[in-house]
């Protein structure tokens, strides 16, 4: 049976479908689909990449309204270990000892130029438990602290531990504690590598835990202050429930030592031939 004629409102589309070679139908019906799809797509692309410019923005301007700043949270720092050792919940170290331990760590952070994101790709690889996209945020992520870091080290006047805060140094981390190392190896000082070693492991700890009650939390404060009087006033607190479960204790013993005295009075009393 006679197929009917193809119509269609396009007459120069009609003529194509119409065309007896076939491969030449094809040719042109692929090029008109690619030229109507390809400012869909680029449109797509470009949002997209707006989509994408935003994020890391927001996340620039996070990264610079973050505080403490990196050298604040080092002092904090200082002042927990101090009132560790006065207390003797912590190891005994003079404050010459951790003044000069923090010095090496903010020199050693302040002169350092960090890898671009392709050394750092490769450095630091997708983790086995680690998704593509998941790989790809934080790569997108250290791009953004490095651009911020090497501002910050262009800049006249200004430092990196005095302009950028945690979330800069944990996604840094691994480049700062290798150049810390590295600044203590090349250079005299008066404290041990051990001693430096314990400093700046304590420290990174505090940036990885600022669970309520840890160190981390006052370290990373912002009302130091407050955040201390409040961890006092919760130590009050759990003192008083201590000695109040210690005297309910006594009470219960008092009790119960006179419950037993009555007792042997009353088989004292009995008759022999009970």
């Amino acid at each position: 049976r006679a197929q009917a004629p193809i119509v269609h409102s396009n007459p120069f589309l009609t003529q194509i479908l119409t065309f007896p070679d076939r491969s030449i139908r094809l040719f042109f019906c692929t090029k008109m689909a690619r030229d109507i799809l390809e400012p869909v797509k680029e449109t797509s692309d470009t949002s997209s990449d707006d989509s994408i410019l935003q994020k890391q923005q927001e996340f620039a301007l996070e990264l610079q309204q973050e505080r403490p700043v990196i050298e604040g949270a080092l002092k904090n720092y200082i002042s927990c270990l101090e009132a560790n050792s006065f207390t003797g919940s912590g190891p005994s170290s003079s404050s010459k000892t951790l003044l000069t331990c923090a010095k090496i760590t903010l020199k050693a952070m302040n002169s350092l130029d960090l890898p671009s994101s392709v050394e750092w790709g490769h450095k630091y690889p997708q983790e086995t438990d680690e998704s593509g996209s998941d790989y790809m945020e934080r790569l997108a992520r250290y791009k953004v602290v490095q651009n911020l870091w090497q501002q910050c080290r262009r800049s006249e006047g200004t430092r990196v531990a005095k302009c950028l805060g945690k979330t800069t140094l944990k996604i840094a981390m691994g480049e700062v504690e290798k150049a810390v190392h590295d600044y203590f190896e090349s250079n005299t000082s008066d404290v041990s590598s051990e001693q430096l070693g314990q400093f700046l492991d304590g420290f990174m700890e505090t940036v990885d835990n600022c669970a309520e009650g840890s160190d981390g939390e006052l370290v990373w404060s912002v009302r130091w202050q407050d955040c201390l009087a409040k961890r006092q006033a919760a130590r009050k607190v759990e003192a008083q429930e201590r000695s109040d479960r210690a005297a309910s204790a006594e009470d219960y013993a008092d009790q119960l030592r006179s419950a037993l005295t009555s007792t042997t009075a009353v088989v004292e009393e009995l008759p022999s031939d009970a």
